[in-house]
């Protein structure tokens, strides 16, 4: 059996492809988890094409998923390409349905929609976030070449708080907006088992993971105190190696907390300073991103989750100055 395939119980095994270049770090090694029961089988976020099917085709022949399974499901932990895209493949191939949240459903099923919510969908700061044309273009391709082919797919339902699947082990549906307004993990009560997709993400960001519209701050921290709640003794996040230890995953996620908060704090005291640039605002709060283009970029979208959280709650001012546009409280 390869290295990246972990037998976490017989009924359980995990998928983890292990990046190959500093470039694919956190956007192109998502987890997977498999769980059994009889003649029952679910696949918990089927992820990319080009790396956890080359996986899961390793670990199960499709000749026996067919004859063996006739209960087959996929659950999403959110709507995002790396988590989603082999979806296409089991429900066409082997005749999966698919599940996930209904505030995911629309993206799952529409690659465009999937693009808007991740890239082009931004209520404040237009000008700033604003992606062209011709960088649209080129940032599908590169998703292309990172993840694979968008392939159109159909979910069959969607989950909500407190649905539970299976007996042995059972799964439970717990949702957990924070990444995406529709995010959900999946606890294991039985082996203390919960998979927490990009709530926590352990290969990028800090404290929360928000690098899209759709992220929030709010929802977050309280989706993390609910998890902080639960009795766990592995945690699969959405990328990165899995985390054993009650006691270590609680420091864990108070840690993601504090983070938040910081990060939060931080900002609002850079807002009443004095007005300030998207990008004087980013490297105020990370100051490593001046010097690297690729932090820089994804704590653009981080601070931009903050600044639209800020905007709702006490409201920004935002002018335009010389061809600059500022930012204060």
């Amino acid at each position: 059996m390869s290295k990246n395939i972990t037998e976490l119980s017989n009924n359980l095994t995990l998928l983890k492809y292990k990046f190959q270049n500093k470039f694919e770090r956190g956007i192109g090694s998502p987890n997977s988890l498999i769980v059994e029961e009889d003649d029952e089988i679910a696949i918990i976020d089927p992820a990319t094409w080009t790396h956890n099917l080359k996986l899961f085709l390793k670990y199960r022949d499709i000749d026996k998923i067919k004859d063996n399974y006739s209960v087959k499901k996929i659950f999403l932990t959110h709507e995002h390409w790396d988590h989603i895209l082999s979806s296409s493949f089991y429900q066409e191939k082997l005749g999966f349905t698919i599940l996930c949240h209904k505030l995911e459903k629309d993206a799952v099923e529409n690659e465009e929609i999937l693009f808007t919510h991740m890239f082009d969908d931004y209520s404040i700061l237009e000008k700033e976030m604003r992606i062209s044309t011709i960088s649209k273009k080129i940032i599908k391709k590169a998703i292309t070449w990172m993840w694979g082919p968008y392939k159109p797919m159909k979910v069959s339902n969607t989950l909500k708080e407190g649905d539970s699947f299976f007996d042995n082990p059972q799964i439970k549906v717990i949702e957990t907006p924070s990444h995406t307004l529709g995010s959900l993990s999946f606890y294991i009560p039985s082996e203390k088992i919960l998979f927490s997709g990009d709530l926590i993400d352990l290969e990028l960001g800090v404290g929360l993971d928000l690098n899209n519209p759709h992220s929030s701050v709010k929802a977050g921290l309280r989706s993390l105190e609910k998890i902080k709640k639960l009795d766990v003794e592995k945690l699969i996040p959405g990328h990165g190696e899995i985390v054993e230890g009650k006691k270590i995953i609680q420091d864990l996620i108070e840690k993601r907390i504090q983070e938040t908060n910081c990060v939060y704090n931080k900002l609002i005291e850079l807002l009443e300073t004095s007005p300030k640039t998207l990008r004087s605002l980013i490297i105020g709060v990370f100051p490593e991103s001046r010097w690297k283009i690729n932090v820089y970029y994804l704590r653009k979208y981080l601070i931009f989750a903050y600044l639209n959280e800020i905007n709702k709650t006490k409201g920004l001012n935002i002018e335009q100055k010389m061809n600059k546009t500022l930012i204060s409280l």
